[in-house]
C-alpha cells in the first residue's frame, strides 16, 4: 500500500521545504487552477522562503489528489523533475499513467530530435537553495 500524497508530504516535509524552489510555481498553480491569488497571497505572506515554502506545501496536503498530481507536473516544468523523482516516485507514475506528463516528454523528444541535441523547455526557472 502506498503512502498518500498528504502523508508523504507530512513524513518528508522538512527535507521537501529545504529542496523545493519556488520561481515559477505560484505562476503556473494559479494558471493551472490548483490556488487562486488569495491563496498565494497568505502563503507568500510568511517572512522568509523557508516559511512559504512550508506553507505551500502544507496547502498542497489539503488539495485533492488530481491537484497533487498537477504540482507534481508544475515541479518537472520548473526543472525540479529530481523532487518528484525523489520524494514523490509513486505519483510520477501514476501521472504518467493520467498522460499528465505526455506533454512534457512530447516536447522532450521534439527538442532531442532536432539537430541531435536537446534543449530545455524552461530555461528561465533557476533557483539556488544554497541560502
Amino acid at each position: 500500500m502506498s503512502l498518500s500524497h498528504e502523508q508523504l508530504i507530512e513524513k518528508k516535509l522538512d527535507k521537501l521545504v529545504q529542496e523545493i524552489c519556488l520561481t515559477g510555481m505560484f505562476e503556473q498553480l494559479r494558471a493551472k487552477g490548483v490556488m487562486n491569488a488569495q491563496h498565494e497571497s497568505t502563503i507568500k505572506h510568511s517572512a522568509d522562503e523557508f516559511g512559504q515554502k512550508k506553507n505551500l506545501l502544507e496547502y498542497m496536503q489539503k488539495r485533492p489528489t488530481k491537484n497533487f498530481i498537477t504540482f507534481c507536473e508544475i515541479l518537472v516544468d520548473t526543472n525540479q523533475e529530481n523532487i518528484v523523482e525523489k520524494f514523490f516516485p509513486t505519483f510520477l507514475s501514476e501521472a504518467e499513467k493520467l498522460n499528465v506528463f505526455q506533454n512534457h516528454q512530447q516536447n522532450d523528444r521534439q527538442q532531442s530530435s532536432h539537430h541531435g541535441m536537446k534543449k530545455p523547455q524552461f530555461t528561465n526557472y533557476h533557483c539556488d537553495n544554497t541560502t
